[in-house]
């Protein structure tokens, strides 16, 4: 085996680093078709999102990221309708998304536990989180930067500008 390391020589312009938001108290009741929960996570900066990855294990059906923008205004970045265990996928976002600080966001999952479900292992049992497949996770990882003042600016002013032009639209 080899493996290639580049070195530059200058520093990069953006560190990005990987988020992960999950929820370790799932409980899926035994026999449940169309079981819900959730994980959410406030961002204290403005961010980049250039990925996301949901992941569950055998009984994972959908899997959804949204965000709650701080004026309660809400987006869904990324749906998951079918989700497949031996799928699991890293998807990326076609161009960045900017969100501001004090947004949340909210990875939601979907778990089939009924006898309808091949790759389910037992449902006759209650589910919680684990590691092994047979367990199962509510987790999700995000590929992201802060954002820099100047994107800051930039952003504030677009959403300013749009704001006054629904005013102006309204009289």
């Amino acid at each position: 085996s080899k493996m290639g390391l580049w070195v530059y020589d200058e520093k990069p312009e953006h560190e990005v680093f990987t988020m992960f938001i999950a929820n370790g108290r799932i409980k899926i009741p035994a026999h449940a078709k169309n079981h819900r929960e959730f994980a959410e996570q406030v961002m204290p900066k403005a961010a980049i999102i250039y990925s996301m990855l949901p992941h569950a294990h055998f009984r994972g059906k959908s899997s959804e990221f949204s965000v709650v923008y701080p004026d309660g205004t809400e987006e869904v970045l990324l749906k998951v309708p079918k989700y497949d265990f031996n799928w699991q996928m890293t998807y990326e976002l076609a161009e960045p998304k900017y969100i501001p600080a004090g947004t949340k966001i909210v990875h939601t999952t979907w778990w089939d536990n009924s006898a309808q479900n091949p790759a389910n292992p037992d449902p006759t049992i209650e589910v919680t989180w684990g590691e092994q497949s047979f367990e199962e996770m509510l987790f999700g990882a995000l590929l992201l930067r802060f954002a820099t003042d100047d994107e800051i600016a930039q952003h504030e002013g677009k959403a300013t500008e749009q704001a006054g032009q629904e005013v102006a639209s309204t009289d």
